[in-house]
């Protein structure tokens, strides 16, 4: 039935409130195709129809829909007003999610505005409420999660650690980041079990409080006539600019900038951090937080004894995406070269060190270990593999990845009389098909030597080889060991965590998802050591390596293990001598990675491609 043929039957029929919902459908179609006075028309009629008709849910989208051309047509006047009277019907119907959305548009409406410490305000407010939202739904199944909740949320993290940054507050930009972190496992997975958070809820300044107590009482005192659903006068409406721009508030946003930018305030969830790295004197341990912005690269440096170190490194996202790419081409690309600084992954990798790393290098002085949260793309490649033109980052530093400091314990580990269980997969070619993807997995001829040179070191070590490596041994023996380790095949693919997989011996799957069953309680390392990652001709935004990190975490275990691509089976080898050689003589696990490292830079396999691949992500101390 066409939209005119509905409307008559509509007429007819009397039921013309039924109208508004195509009203608006009609308006996003004249939005999609940037005819914005068409929009407006279109959700004003829709706006006039709901208020004649008392129809409160539909009139909340409505007027927030007619923010939004109002909004590209340049009117931010009207545009303020209509989302104020949204955010005030929001508050009267409890809609918390929608009311969530309204704050976001306020701030990106104020920073247009050239109000920063004001938009800042109403982007806290909406990310506070996006976290007791998701709080609440894990008590839901995850398929109910995953449609609450988009991806537009993790955008709103990255838009206020971007105001934040402009405006000189790294403190507070700090914490953003580690939040976002969480927000984009909770999106990839689709809902992630509780964690207990050393901080649920974002810093509020002193100031910012009292604004919020402020123009919380302003639309208490506006919105009193539309109780009864009674629209709200617009000349009402409008004193919202006057409120604004007053100089009760215009002292408190000067406030708010002069005590931001001094520094002074250090949020609870910095300060437990701190004292976790104070702890690591030996490594002088320090957390690196890249940011990708559109426009630039943001670098947030957390230090045990001093407020957090911003640098600000001008490259496009386009150009610093670009070059990873050709990075990540370079390490994998093993073709001989008379000198391995003339190779691809040299050249790139300089390029990167001098945006990642030359910018901090002077803070770097005297610290031994980096503590690793890495920003979308930047998970696909190893921070260790970046060049400086005479050595790479993993003869200078070890390197610790990290999922999100604020849902992790990063004190020392005592515990150095591993239980290992190691699992090996038989001689022969795999196949299998997940969804429409079809996966062709060679023989790995040096996984049961592998597996057998480990309990050479380790002679206490659990066996699975052969027809004894299946999925359901493997998962009932876990808990029973701290060390798990899987010479095997597995990959993690963007996308669905139902993608990603690990392959036991007798052709069983265990899928991402499934690991958040597995008991590992007590684990301390859990070793994949025939990973991939990044496969396609585009990378993703590496969520996937985000998402198992967490889930090794969540299940219990301290660290995991994994390769960022499956490196040949010989050169596996090799590294695990290497790295569980280390660990016997009494080496963590970040050390006994770095000592592998440098054996192999030294050695036939000094290419960064047998080396490098190898991450660590959780508590490697």
């Amino acid at each position: 039935m066409t939209n005119w043929k509905y409307f008559r039957l509509i007429v007819v029929t009397g039921f013309l409130f039924l109208w508004s919902p195509n009203l608006d459908n009609i308006g996003v179609i004249y939005r999609e195709q940037e005819k914005y006075s068409q929009v407006l028309k279109s959700h004003q009629k829709a706006l006039a129809l709901r208020e004649e008709f008392g129809e409160l849910e539909g009139k909340s989208a409505s007027l927030d829909n007619i923010g939004i051309p109002h909004k590209k047509l340049g009117e931010n006047s009207e545009s303020l007003e209509f989302l104020i009277q949204t955010l005030i019907l929001n508050k009267q119907l409890g809609n918390v999610n929608q009311e969530r959305v309204t704050l976001a548009d306020i701030g990106k409406l104020l920073a247009k505005k050239n109000q920063p410490e004001l938009a800042i305000i109403f982007y806290k407010q909406s990310i506070n409420i996006a976290k007791k939202i998701r709080q609440d739904l894990q008590v839901l199944p995850l398929e109910e999660q995953k449609a609450y909740l988009d991806g537009s949320i993790s955008q709103i993290y990255r838009t206020l650690a971007n105001l934040l940054l402009t405006e000189e507050r790294a403190i507070e930009s700090h914490q953003i980041l580690d939040f976002l972190k969480v927000q984009e496992v909770f999106e990839y997975m689709g809902g992630i079990k509780p964690e207990n958070e050393k901080s649920s809820e974002i810093m509020m300044l002193k100031e910012e409080k009292q604004f919020i107590e402020k123009y919380t009482n302003f639309l208490a005192e506006i919105g009193k006539n539309d109780e009864q659903n009674q629209k709200i006068p617009l000349e009402k409406l409008a004193t919202i600019h006057d409120f604004m721009n007053s100089e009760e508030i215009t002292e408190i946003r000067s406030e708010i900038k002069n005590k931001a930018q001094s520094q002074t305030l250090i949020p609870e969830m910095l300060v437990l951090l701190q004292n976790e790295l104070k702890e690591h004197k030996k490594e002088n341990a320090v957390i690196l937080y890249p940011l990708i912005l559109e426009d630039r690269l943001e670098l947030i440096l957390v230090t045990p004894n001093s407020p957090p170190v911003h640098r600000k490194v001008l490259v496009a996202r386009q150009e610093f995406e670009q070059v990873l790419f050709r990075f990540r081409v370079g390490l994998i690309d093993r073709r001989e070269v008379n000198n391995i600084s003339d190779s691809r992954a040299a050249q790139a990798g300089l390029k990167l060190y001098n945006w990642l790393i030359k910018p901090i290098e002077n803070d770097l002085k005297g610290v031994n270990t980096i503590i690793y949260a890495p920003d979308g793309q930047l998970r696909y490649i190893p921070l260790t593999a970046l060049y400086d033109g005479e050595k790479w980052l993993a003869e200078k530093f070890k390197v610790n990845n990290i999922t999100a400091a604020n849902i992790m314990d990063l004190t020392p580990r005592r515990n150095r009389n591993f239980r290992i269980l190691a699992g090996a997969l038989p001689e022969g070619n795999y196949s299998f098909s997940i969804g429409r993807r079809k996966f062709e997995l060679e023989s790995l001829p040096f996984a049961e030597i592998e597996v057998e040179k480990l309990a050479s070191i380790f002679p206490e070590t659990k066996k699975l080889l052969g027809d004894d490596f299946t999925k359901q041994f493997m998962e009932l023996s876990m808990s029973s060991h701290s060390l798990i380790h899987f010479a095997t095949h597995s990959a993690f693919i963007s996308g669905s965590p139902e993608d990603s997989f690990i392959l036991y011996g007798d052709g069983e799957l265990a899928s991402l998802r499934e690991v958040e069953n597995w008991n590992l309680k007590g684990v301390e390392l859990v070793v994949l050591s025939a990973c991939e990652t990044g496969k396609g001709k585009k990378l993703g935004d590496g969520s996937e390596i985000l998402g198992f990190g967490y889930q090794m975490q969540a299940a219990g275990a301290a660290a995991s293990l994994a390769t960022l691509w499956r490196v040949d089976d010989r050169g596996t080898f090799e590294f695990m001598n290497d790295f569980y050689t280390a660990l016997k003589s009494g080496s963590d696990k970040i050390g006994a990675i770095q000592k592998a490292q440098i054996a192999m830079i030294n050695s036939e396999y000094n290419h960064p491609y047998y080396w490098a691949p190898f991450i660590l992500i959780g508590n490697g101390f």
